[in-house]
């Protein structure tokens, strides 16, 4: 009986260790196993191209491609997960909406012709010239002969409503003025309070720890960027606008980056004429441990919790 006992516990500790073992082999394999990415982009009247994402020996693949339309493909070992045109092509989004218009058009004329037409009744219009001219006759000899008081009286009667319209008037003036007033002391009470956002900001950045730790995370974020961007460009691309200032503005920013890839990568600022062609490749990796080690370095310093508590205690204020 324990010989028995014993042999299950055995085997119960073999598929434990199994288990774990791989655990800790995906493990290592989803940090150390880098995420291969490659982008091919061309552009000659047309712009084409696509990129393709995979891990671990292709084992996952996804790859997303446009030509006139985009497709998107996800692929597991040799299974198919996803696989569609997320965009169609011009032509024939346009074709499809232009035969939804002439199905959803048709269909009112067809109505239309079922629809018996209404044939126009003619009303006879008659005046009575005499009457007419009978009532103009009579309101014009009552105004005539009304007394003089009771057009005083009704004059009297007018003279209040002025007097309420000057009354609204002089109040207009008052609320707008108090609108003006407060709408002043707003933008005065923001101003001061930004001001003492920027003394604030400014004696923050000042103090020695807080300016170590901003040291520190401007050299991750360095790290994080050589990591993250392509490892080899090549190719060409030709480029221009309208305003040549354009164009120099473009280069001046592309410059600090240029350097690294100067021998693979060729550029062509054209002056003179707007213009955009040529082609593009680009290859990098992404692997996880780094990213990770990255995150650790910056959370594990004593300094960035304090920076950290000090920014969301100053973005409360």
């Amino acid at each position: 009986m324990l010989q028995v006992l014993l042999m299950i516990l055995k085997i119960l500790g073999i598929l434990i260790l199994v288990i774990l073992g791989i655990i800790l082999a995906v493990l290592l394999l989803v940090l150390f196993v880098p995420v291969r990415y490659r982008g091919d982009a061309a552009f000659d009247g047309k712009p084409g191209g696509g990129v393709l994402v995979s891990w671990l020996m292709h084992l996952v693949t996804v790859r997303v491609s446009y030509d006139g339309k985009a497709t998107a493909l996800v692929k597991v070992l040799w299974f198919r997960i996803f696989d569609k045109i997320v965009w169609p092509a011009e032509e024939e989004s346009t074709n499809t909406a232009d035969r939804a218009d002439v199905q959803a058009g048709s269909a009112p004329e067809d109505e239309m012709d079922t629809i018996a037409p209404i044939e126009p009744v003619s009303v006879p219009k008659t005046v009575d010239s005499a009457n007419t001219s009978v009532t103009s006759e009579a309101a014009d000899y009552s105004r005539k002969t009304e007394p003089a008081s009771k057009r005083t009286a009704v004059s009297e009667t007018q003279m209040p409503e002025v007097k309420e319209s000057e009354v609204k008037e002089s109040e207009d003036k008052e609320s707008f003025i108090s609108k003006i007033n407060n709408a002043y002391q707003q933008i005065c009470g923001k101003v001061n309070a930004g001001q003492e956002k920027v003394e604030q900001v400014r004696t923050f950045l000042n103090d020695q720890e807080n300016r170590k730790t901003i040291g520190l995370l401007w050299r991750q974020v360095k790290k994080l960027l050589r990591h993250v961007l392509p490892r080899k460009i090549s190719g060409r691309v030709r480029f221009g606008f309208d305003d040549p200032a354009i164009t120099g503005q473009i280069l001046t920013y592309i410059s600090p980056f240029y350097g690294l890839y100067a021998k693979t990568l060729k550029l062509e600022p054209i002056f003179e004429e707007k213009v955009l062609d040529g082609e593009l490749h680009v290859k990098g990796h992404i692997r996880a441990a780094t990213l990770l080690w990255i995150v650790i370095r910056v959370v594990f310093n004593k300094n960035f919790r304090v920076l950290l508590k000090k920014a969301m205690a100053l973005g409360k204020k």
